[in-house]
């Protein structure tokens, strides 16, 4: 019998609907997505102290609590709904990253505590209009975190494609969980544990761990970008021995292991 976490209490022990390995994988991979944003913020208030970067704390919350909810779901069996939850995630996530640079735009961007029927909210953002890239529609965050990734890249001396490449990655993790979202994403429900094990191996865990990866890249560049690094400290940093020799080496390890995973699946 699964229990689901009540949205006050996001830090129990969650039951395991599926108790097998597959369950497991796919909490430890939401365990340390969430890890991985709260850490990003940590160091955004070091890196960013001018900007009120604490502004930013309840959408960090609300990103985990649609993260959580998506990942009690999936556990179930309700993969469609989970790509759902997993999308806003996914926006509130990066949203989070742009605002830490953005202030201007994240006072803005309001949020309500109950929805005024009818009326669009007063300033909109979706996430396609930040991963635009090229074009009369470019946006700025999607031009620097380009150009950011390109030099991250460079110093690290690896080719890699252009679908690999952080906005083109980010735009198809979108794409993926959008399905969800419309309806052209309607798995085959499992109709036992053992279906649901095998399910969550093919259908959660796939998408979720791509998707995590891709915020914890935008969160790594974010505050590598403000630092002074060079690149044979870069170069230091890919590999998971890595031991940090200061404060700024201190401060970004652990924004690393989105890095790490990233350079390993680009080698395979």
């Amino acid at each position: 019998m699964i229990s689901i976490r009540p949205i006050w209490s996001q830090q129990t022990e969650p039951a395991l609907a599926a108790s097998g390995p597959q369950a497991r994988q796919l909490l430890a991979i939401e365990a340390a997505a969430i890890e991985n944003l709260e850490k990003a913020y940590a160091a955004a208030l070091h890196v960013h102290y001018e900007e009120n970067v604490e502004a930013i704390a309840p959408l960090i919350k609300s990103a985990n609590a649609d993260l959580i909810s998506g990942c009690e779901l999936a556990r179930s069996g309700y993969f469609k709904q989970a790509y759902t939850l997993w999308r806003t995630w996914y926006e509130q996530a990066i949203f989070a990253i742009y605002f830490i640079e953005a202030p201007m735009h994240r006072r803005a961007w309001r949020c309500f505590r109950e929805i005024e029927f009818g009326k669009e909210p007063p300033h909109k953002l979706m996430l396609h209009q930040l991963l635009t890239e090229k074009g009369e529609k470019a946006h700025p965050f999607a031009v620097v975190y380009a150009d950011r990734f390109k030099n991250i890249t460079s110093a690290l001396k690896i080719n890699i494609k252009s679908e690999q490449r952080l906005i083109e990655s980010a735009t198809h993790r979108l794409t993926d969980l959008s399905q969800g979202v419309h309806g052209t994403y309607r798995p085959d429900p499992p109709d036992s544990m053992e279906q649901l094990e095998s399910a969550i191996a093919k259908h959660a865990i796939p998408a979720l761990q791509m998707t995590a990866r891709i915020i914890g890249l935008f969160a790594f560049t974010c505050i590598y970008s403000h630092m002074e690094f060079d690149d044979p400290q870069l170069i230091r940093m890919r590999e998971r021995s890595f031991e940090p020799a200061n404060t700024n080496e201190t401060l970004i390890t652990p924004l690393l292991p989105p890095l790490w995973e990233w350079l390993e699946a680009i080698r395979r």
